[in-house]
C-alpha cells in the first residue's frame, strides 16, 4: 500500500505475529535506493529476522548510513530501539535479530538515509542531545563585554523515543567557511559535508530512573566550535556520561536561537583565562539546573565533573581543573600549553591524561604536556600515538580524511578517553590504564605515575 500524501511510503508485509511497516521522510539528503525492510522470517521460536536495504548516494560512499529501527506494540506508540548500521562500500542486506513475544509486533523504518562519517557509539545508551542559549550578567571581558550569550550543547544517556533525523555534526551557517585551512582540506562538495549527521539525537528524554551522571565539561580547539569533537561526546553519552560543550568566545562562528551570528577572537593575550571563566561560569549553571531544570533536574552528578579538551581547549581544561575544586580529572588532547603558562609553572596536582601526536604542530608542543607530566607525583599519564597531527583530535578528520588509520587512532582515543574517567571519576578498575594497546594505531613513548 503506497499513500502519497506527506510523501510517506508504506509498506506492509505479515507473517506469524509480526507486521513490518516503513515509513519514508521527505530527505535532501540524496538516497540512491530508499531504506526498506525487504524481508521477514522467523529462524527460531524466540527471535524474529528482519532483512532491511537501502543506500545513499555515491558521494557518500567513504562513509556510514544509519538505519534507525522503531518498534511498537500497539502502532501508535513507537520508539527507536535499534539503531542498525552499515559501511557503504559493502552491498547486500542488513539483518536485525529482534526478540519474539506472543503480543503483535510492529517494526518501521525511515525511506531516508541517515549519512554519518562517525562510527557508531559502542555504549548502552542511546544518545540525546539539547542545545541552550546561556548569559551571564556578571561576566564581563574586555573582548566582547558584559551580559555575553553563549551557546551549549549537551549529550546525554537517552531514552528511546519516536523516530526524528538525528542532530547534523555542522549547523547551516559553518558551510561556507568548512573549507579553509583550518577546518577541511579533502575537496568534496560542501553539501555532502554539511548534510553528514550525528549519533545524537534532538530533544530526546533523558533515560528513565532517578540516577545522576558523571559530567565532563569539554573545550574546543581555538577558532573551532562547540561541535568539534561530537563523536567522542557520543561515545561517552552513550556509557552514561552527560558531556557539556561551549561555544567559548573565540569559536569562529556561534549561531544564536534569534538567528543572530557571533563571531569570536582568539585565546592569546590572557584569553585562555577568559574561557576557563566561561567554563566555571557553566558549572555554575549546571548547579542551578541540577535543582530546577525541568528536564535535567537531579541527573547530573556534580561530585563526579571531569574536563577535557583539545588544543588550546586542552589547556583550558588542564586549567580548570587545577583552579576549580569541583572538577576531580582531565583529559588533554595534543594541548597547546603555551597559552597557559600558570598552568606550566605550578603543574597540575589532580589525575590527568595527555595524548600527543607525534608530527608537533610547532616545535616543543609534546615536550610542555611531557614537563606537565613530570611535575605531577602521582596519577598522570601521557603517551602519543604513531603517525598522527594535531588535526586527528578533533573528530572533523573523519570528515575530511574518512581512512581506516583514521578510524583506528580516534578508536584508541576514546577508548583511553572513557578507560581514564571511568577509573577517576567511578572508581572502576581499568586494565587499559596498565599498558599501551595497539589497535592497528600504536602508541609510543608511554609515561605514568
Amino acid at each position: 500500500m503506497v499513500r502519497n500524501d506527506r510523501n510517506e511510503m508504506f509498506v506492509k508485509t505479515l507473517l506469524s505475529l509480526v507486521t513490518v511497516v516503513c515509513l519514508g521522510l521527505s530527505s535532501a539528503l540524496g538516497a540512491a535506493a530508499p531504506h526498506q525492510i525487504t524481508a521477514i522470517d522467523r529462524p527460531d521460536s524466540q527471535q524474529v529476522r528482519l532483512s532491511l536495504a537501502g543506500g545513499l548516494a555515491t558521494e557518500y560512499q567513504e562513509y556510514y548510513d544509519i538505519f534507525p529501527l522503531e518498534t511498537s506494540a500497539d502502532q501508535k506508540n513507537w520508539a527507536v530501539t535499534a539503531t542498525l548500521f552499515r559501511t557503504n562500500s559493502v552491498a547486500g542486506p542488513i539483518l536485525s535479530f529482534q526478540p519474539s513475544t506472543n503480543r503483535v509486533g510492529f517494526f518501521r523504518i525511515p525511506t531516508n538515509g541517515c549519512p554519518t562519517a562517525f562510527p557508531k557509539p559502542t555504549g548502552p545508551y542511546q544518545v540525546g542531545t539539547v542545545s541552550r542559549l546561556f548569559a551571564s550578567a556578571t561576566r564581563n571581558t574586555t573582548v566582547v563585554g558584559p551580559n555575553r550569550k553563549f551557546m551549549v550543547s549537551l549529550f546525554y544517556p537517552a531514552a528511546p523515543a519516536v523516530w526524528r533525523p538525528p542532530q547534523f555534526v555542522f549547523e547551516p551557517i559553518y558551510g561556507p567557511v568548512l573549507f579553509s585551512s583550518e577546518f577541511l582540506t579533502n575537496p568534496r562538495s560542501v553539501d555532502v559535508i554539511t548534510n553528514l549527521l550525528s549519533h545524537a539525537w534532538p530533544g530526546l528524554p533523558v533515560v528513565a530512573g532517578t540516577n545522576s551522571f558523571p559530567v565532563l565539561v569539554y573545550s574546543h580547539g581555538s577558532g573551532y566550535f562547540r561541535r568539534d569533537n561530537i563523536h567522542k561526546f557520543s561515545e561517552l553519552a552513550s556509557h552514561g556520561y552527560i558531556v557539556v560543550a561551549a561555544d567559548d568566545y573565540d569559536s569562529a562562528y556561534s549561531y544564536l536561537p534569534d538567528g543572530t551570528l557571533v563571531t569570536g577572537t582568539g585565546k592569546i593575550n590572557g584569553g585562555e583565562a577568559y574561557s576557563v571563566a566561561d567554563n566555571q561560569f557553566l558549572i555554575d549553571e549546571l548547579e542551578r539546573m541540577n535543582i530546577s531544570d525541568p528536564m535535567f533536574a537531579g541527573r547530573f552528578d556534580l561530585s563526579k565533573i571531569g574536563a577535557l579538551g583539545w588544543s588550546v581547549g586542552g589547556a583550558v581544561a588542564g586549567d580548570l581543573c587545577r583552579l576549580d575544586a569541583r572538577v576531580k580529572a582531565a583529559v588533554l588532547y595534543d594541548a597547546a600549553f603555551w597559552i597557559a603558562p600558570e598552568l606550566s609553572q605550578n603543574g597540575l596536582n589532580k589525575p590527568f591524561l595527555c595524548i600527543n601526536a607525534t608530527t608537533e604542530l610547532q616545535a616543543g608542543w609534546a615536550a610542555a604536556a611531557i614537563a606537565l607530566f613530570n611535575q605531577a607525583t602521582h596519577d598522570a599519564l601521557f603517551f602519543q600515538i604513531n603517525g598522527t597531527y594535531h588535526a586527528e583530535f578533533s573528530d572533523i578528520i573523519l570528515m575530511d580524511y574518512p581512512g581506516t588509520t583514521e578510524l583506528q587512532q580516534t578508536a584508541l582515543i576514546v577508548n583511553y578517553t572513557r578507560a581514564f574517567f571511568n577509573h577517576y571519576l567511578r572508581g572502576t578498575t581499568e586494565p587499559l590504564l596498565n599498558a599501551p594497546t595497539s589497535n592497528g594505531a600504536t602508541i609510543v613513548n608511554w609515561m605514568k605515575k
